[in-house]
C-alpha cells in the first residue's frame, strides 16, 4: 500500500450500510461487501458494487449477522467464513451463489 491521497476519488457511489468489519472482495468486474458492524449491531447484508456502471446492488441476507468476517470465491461462489454475531464468534461457513442469487 502506498499512501496517495490525491489518487482517490469521490465520484463514485457509496455502500449502501456503513459500518465497520465488513469483508470485501473483487473480481474483474465487481466488489463485495459482506457483513458489518455500524457501532450497535452487527449485520447480515451483503452487496456488490459494479465499477462499470456506478451502482451497488444489495443481494440475498447472510443467514447470520457477521463482523469481522472473511470472504472467499471459489467455483463461481460465495464464502463467508466465520466472524462474530455479537454475542460469540462463528464457527460456520455461508455459500453464496451469484448464479442463483442465493
Amino acid at each position: 500500500w502506498i499512501l496517495a491521497p490525491d489518487k482517490f476519488s469521490t465520484k463514485y457511489k457509496n455502500v449502501f450500510l456503513t459500518c465497520t468489519f465488513s469483508q470485501c472482495l473483487t473480481d474483474p468486474h465487481q466488489v463485495y461487501v459482506v457483513g458489518g458492524f455500524e457501532g450497535r449491531r452487527y449485520h447480515d447484508s451483503a452487496e456488490f458494487y459494479e465499477p462499470d456502471s456506478n451502482q451497488w446492488t444489495m443481494i440475498s441476507r447472510m443467514h447470520s449477522p457477521r463482523g469481522g468476517v472473511s470472504l472467499a470465491q471459489h467455483g463461481g461462489y460465495l464464502f463467508a467464513i466465520g466472524g462474530n454475531d455479537g454475542n460469540s464468534r462463528l464457527r460456520s461457513i455461508e455459500r453464496y451463489d451469484n448464479s442463483l442469487s442465493r
